[in-house]
């Protein structure tokens, strides 16, 4: 099976892991979607998201730094054991000895996308129009992404995996990592998050640090509620 999977071209991988996530990602879009119709539509949910911007500028890159791990990490976490405490038949769950790694990962990252939101403003402006959103996106997905978002977050994982071994992890790595490991994630990436992203850049600076953060939660929660079978498995440490 390892040697199957290693001889499968990248490509073929992105197509199966874009077909494996289209119905998480469809949730996302429709989270998205309503996030942005309720904001620019209903005042009550404005007034809630602007109190919520005004935190996020009081106290800017630590909001993003402490948020984010929340959310990418901690409460997806939680919700997994919440439930594995509820069912007879347990989903594997991550042990709580990784937990640190992710933390301190998610709250650079946090910080690093808000410095990127931040530069992009300082770049294209403020504008909603179709220009503007296209060279924000086209930077995100094109650039940011490409080139150090999706390597960097596969060299983490793989770091975790290996028992944060650096030995380990380099052997695992092999000579051509990138395309065998961060191709099929990055055009599963650009599926799933593209529109994900057009709305995020439609909303005002201060809530593009919040909003990114309800979607990535959301987004591991649909994954591991699809993904999560009924393996009978031993007790989390």
């Amino acid at each position: 099976m390892r040697a199957e999977t290693q001889t499968e071209s990248p490509f073929k991988q992105a197509v199966a892991a874009a077909k494996a996530n289209i119905v998480p990602a469809m949730g996302l879009w429709a989270v998205a979607a309503a996030i942005i119709i309720a904001y620019y539509n209903h005042a009550p949910t404005q007034g809630v998201f602007d109190r919520i911007a005004k935190v996020k500028e009081s106290y800017g890159y630590a909001f993003s730094a402490i948020s984010t791990p929340i959310f990418a990490v901690l409460f997806p976490l939680a919700i997994q054991r919440l439930i594995n405490a509820l069912r007879s038949k347990r989903m594997h769950v991550e042990p709580w000895s990784n937990v640190p790694l992710m933390a301190v990962f998610w709250a650079y990252r946090g910080a690093e996308i808000d410095g990127l939101y931040r530069l992009q403003t300082w770049a294209w402006g403020e504008g909603k129009d179709f220009w503007t959103l296209a060279g924000q996106v086209a930077i995100d997905q094109g650039v940011y992404v490409l080139l150090w978002a999706i390597p960097t977050i596969v060299l983490v994982l793989l770091f975790k995996d290996c028992g944060r071994s650096v030995s380990r992890t380099r052997r695992e790595l092999g000579h051509h990592w990138y395309r065998t490991r961060c191709v099929p994630i990055l055009f599963v990436n650009w599926v799933v998050w593209i529109p994900v992203v057009v709305v995020i850049y439609s909303l005002p600076p201060g809530l593009r640090v919040p909003v990114m953060n309800i979607n990535v939660c959301l987004f591991m929660l649909l994954v591991m509620f699809l993904t999560r079978g009924d393996r009978e498995l031993e007790p989390a440490p």
